[in-house]
């Protein structure tokens, strides 16, 4: 966290070293606010970088605000619609949708997420939730097997202590 913090003193006018330490602090400190503010910072100084949007709607997530989150990551794939992290962008929309309640949406999303990159932890257990909350259990238990292989050491306490943060 220092070094994420001395990078926003220090990279004030770079709007990649801004959302980067942005992501970091929410990543790693959960102070979503500061992490915000240095995102804010970067897309002002470049209101064209499409990781900065695709880290600006992470952390409206984290403060489940599911509608500024969906504006951000639908900005991003425009910016950037061909990019190389956009499982990424997709997966911040699957998980938007599912905050947002709307579930089939975000079976659609977290369904091509899934397609672009099967071992993404994000996606998979956003898939098992969709499954559960939709009633569709034994499609959640096959949907769990995965993400067990892909995070063996997952647990509902590993899972809580994640999401603390997120």
């Amino acid at each position: 966290m220092h070094l994420a913090r001395r990078a926003i003193d220090t990279g004030k006018d770079d709007p990649d070293a801004l959302w980067m330490a942005g992501q970091a602090i929410a990543n790693f400190s959960g102070d979503h606010k500061a992490a915000a503010a240095a995102i804010e910072r970067a897309l002002v100084l470049n209101p064209n970088a499409a990781h900065a949007w695709n880290m600006r709607g992470w952390v409206h997530l984290y403060l489940d605000e599911a509608d500024p989150a969906i504006a951000a990551f639908e900005r991003a794939s425009r910016l950037s619609p061909l990019d190389p992290l956009g499982f990424s962008i997709k997966a911040g929309l699957a998980r938007a949708h599912l905050t947002a309640g709307r579930y089939e949406e975000a079976m659609r999303w977290v369904d091509q997420t899934i397609l672009e990159q099967p071992r993404y932890t994000t996606a998979r257990w956003i898939k098992v939730v969709l499954c559960e909350l939709m009633g569709r259990h034994d499609e959640a238990r096959e949907a769990l097997k995965p993400l067990l292989e892909a995070w063996p050491g997952f647990t509902i306490e590993a899972f809580t202590a994640y999401a603390k943060l997120h």
